[in-house]
């Protein structure tokens, strides 16, 4: 396990233009983030009793022993490819000003997803060893269109990145989909609301996201069952 000098990080994306992280999950897991004003890890979250909606990387996360992580990403994943954020249609944007947070340490960034590692490879194949090796590979994974593999994450954290100090701004998906009489939009849009204001944070942080030249809402009427259409929004 490598974890970097997060001023070094910082100073670095600041010099790229880029100033936010990215996490995207569930309505119903971000209800649990808002309604106790910060994000967490699963682990955490599941050590605390709380409520989260389950992942297909669930298991993976725990053998490769990322459980106890928080992941970010430096690009929004819905629109990078064009296409929703298969984690969640609810997008928190974060200051990377979290990286100068001496309460959150151990910071590290995977060469690619956990879901594609296996047994047989070394922390070296997981992870970037240094600032130094993450920079000189930066613009050839810029080139080759692979950010999202390269995730930020706070190794082994049982408290939270809170909310209140660090949070820029909620994005959520419209599908343009009804289950029954439910509209999805409303629904989820609601529920968020009633979570930031029983939070003490300002329901004006939340945006309805406004696609161009996505597949999103094709793909939320194709090829998402209706089952993990409640999952995700409900």
């Amino acid at each position: 396990m490598y974890y970097l000098n997060p001023i070094q990080l910082y100073e670095f994306l600041e010099r790229k233009n880029i100033h936010h992280f990215h996490h995207a999950n569930s309505v119903r897991t971000a209800c649990t983030f808002i309604e106790n004003k910060g994000l967490f890890s699963r682990g955490s979250i599941e050590r605390r009793g709380l409520v989260q909606t389950t992942q297909s990387s669930d298991a993976i996360d725990k053998e490769f022993d990322v459980w106890n992580d928080i992941f970010l990403d430096i690009v929004d994943l819905h629109g990078y490819f064009p296409r929703q954020n298969y984690y969640g249609p609810v997008c928190f944007v974060l200051d990377t000003k979290l990286l100068l947070d001496d309460k959150l340490p151990n910071i590290c960034i995977t060469k690619d997803n956990p879901i594609y590692w296996n047994e047989e490879m070394s922390d070296e194949e997981k992870y970037y060893s240094s600032v130094d090796e993450y920079i000189n590979n930066f613009d050839i994974i810029l080139k080759e269109h692979r950010l999202h593999s390269q995730m930020f994450t706070i190794h082994n954290i049982d408290g939270r990145i809170p909310l209140k100090k660090y949070l820029i701004k909620i994005i959520l998906d419209n599908p343009r989909l009804k289950i029954g009489e439910i509209k999805l939009l409303e629904k989820s849009k609601q529920k968020l609301v009633e979570s930031l204001n029983a939070s003490g944070i300002s329901d004006e942080i939340l945006e309805i996201r406004k696609c161009q030249n996505c597949f999103c809402k094709d793909n939320y009427f194709n090829q998402v069952e209706v089952s993990e259409l409640e999952k995700l929004f409900l």
